[in-house]
């Protein structure tokens, strides 16, 4: 009886840790953008936040991140392949 129980344990803890390497590999529930290149005077506010500041490159940005290029100024985002 106790080894019966020793292998049920087994058994769920095996499957426990089966979903849980299955859940750490899958998408997340948003995709990761870079600011690649930037060239004057490019500003950036993160999501949620009013302050406005100047966007480094190789920043991640996310859904709702905002950016400011003004006129004779430029930037670059790369998606996955797509920039």
């Amino acid at each position: 009886m106790n080894s019966l129980r020793r292998f049920g344990f087994l058994l769920v803890a095996a499957f426990g840790l089966m979903l849980g390497s299955t859940a750490a590999q899958a998408d997340p529930p948003y995709r990761v953008a870079r600011l690649s290149f930037t060239s004057g005077n490019v500003g950036f506010s993160p999501a949620g936040e009013a302050d406005w500041s100047h966007a480094a490159v190789n920043r991640p940005l996310i859904n709702g991140d905002r950016l400011w290029v003004p006129n004779r100024a430029r930037a670059e985002i790369q998606l996955g392949g797509t920039v």
